[in-house]
């Protein structure tokens, strides 16, 4: 290394610790009236310029293995150790620990022009300047990869957090049924008198008690399956596997308890209303059923009543 280098990373080094420092605790701007004006304007200046970059990224390469070739074509995968300027030797750390000393002529031209890149990183910023700058960096990719990691958790929890909320929304009263006026309102004595009329046709029940459940007359329901649109279809399977049986007080005071919802959808709603006091809002679609000539109501929507 030269005297002109040697002043340069004189001059070269103080700056740089005040860029490493400054990007730990700092932004640039904040220390500019803790230090001498020209060293923070060459800071700022040489922080811009992408030379520094692409400086660490060679230096990091230089630190590892990697496969030097003669002009002969033997090969020999070493890590670089340095050159001996008094006799043209390139020590090479080869992975079986062994230090060799090659004549530089004996190398590649890419292996030359290499070692050449080395000297100019070696001649432009002092290898403390470097370090200090690999340790920022280091950090930086750090904080990073934890913000990360920490940003994927949060993200999950949130996701966690609106299936909670959507969970809970479905349970928190609210008049939308009530409001639906599309959908034509019965009770207990409209259905028993004109349930073959209304078969296959969507209902409304308003401010009904909950009082309870029951699956006595489930094996009354014809094999069935209620669309989203309200439309019914035919359904093979063991219906007491898919539905419970629920019973409810009208306004009058009527009871009924002929009231089906699918177990999948409705069962931990029906369980955690509180029997005898809880009124609710119901869509559903009356049913005829095998015994009787009763009908029922299999529920397309529940809501507590506001």
């Amino acid at each position: 290394m030269n005297a002109k280098s040697s002043s340069k990373i004189k001059v070269l080094l103080p700056c740089f610790l005040v860029f490493a420092t400054s990007l730990i605790e700092l932004p640039l701007s904040a220390i500019a009236q803790d230090v001498d004006m020209k060293v923070f304007e060459a800071v700022n200046r040489y922080a811009a310029d992408n030379r520094i970059t692409k400086l660490l990224t060679d230096y990091r390469q230089s630190t590892k293995s990697r496969v030097w070739t003669a002009k002969s074509g033997t090969k020999l995968k070493a890590k670089y150790q340095g050159l001996n300027v008094s006799t043209g030797e390139v020590k090479l750390l080869g992975e079986d620990a062994k230090l060799r000393e090659v004549a530089i002529s004996l190398l590649s031209d890419d292996d030359v022009r290499f070692i050449e890149r080395l000297d100019e990183i070696e001649n432009e910023l002092p290898k403390l300047s470097i370090e200090s700058l690999l340790s920022v960096h280091e950090k930086q990719d750090k904080q990073i990869s934890d913000l990360k990691s920490r940003l994927s958790k949060t993200e999950s929890e949130y996701m966690i957090l609106q299936q909670q909320l959507a969970e809970a929304n479905k349970y928190a009263p609210s008049n939308k049924i009530a409001n639906d006026n599309n959908i034509q309102e019965v009770d207990a004595d409209k259905l028993e008198a004109f349930g073959s009329k209304l078969a296959g046709k969507p209902v409304r029940l308003l401010n009904v008690k909950f009082t309870g459940i029951s699956n006595t007359w489930v094996t009354t329901l014809p094999g069935i399956a209620i669309s989203s649109n309200g439309l019914i279809t035919k359904y093979d399977g063991k219906l007491a596997d898919r539905w419970v049986g629920f019973n409810i007080t009208d306004q009058s005071g009527e009871h009924m308890q002929h009231m089906f919802a699918e177990k999948q959808e409705w069962a931990e709603f029906l369980i955690n209303l509180k029997k005898g006091t809880e009124r609710i809002n119901i869509t559903g679609v009356v049913v005829p059923l095998s015994s009787n000539g009763w009908h029922g109501v299999v529920v397309t929507s529940i809501e507590k009543a506001q």
